[in-house]
């Protein structure tokens, strides 16, 4: 739903989707570094930066959160 919502630009719409996936699975790390691609569209980087911080901490592996953390982080 957050994907969705998103790609619509319903960004605080799309914010909602995710923390409430957050809430149901917290251990989702998908969902936080698509909450910090949609913070960070808002130009919540802090918040955005700490989306992507947790998504790593849950996946250390995690590519994708690396890689949207550095350009957040630029």
């Amino acid at each position: 739903m957050g994907d969705a919502l998103s790609k619509q630009n319903k960004l605080d719409d799309a914010i909602f989707a995710y923390r409430q996936a957050i809430q149901i699975d917290s251990k989702f790390d998908y969902a936080y570094a698509k909450l910090g691609n949609a913070l960070s569209k808002q130009k919540k980087f802090d918040e955005a930066v700490a989306a992507y911080h947790k998504a790593i901490q849950i996946d250390p592996k995690y590519a994708y959160a690396y890689a949207i953390l550095v350009y957040a982080l630029s």
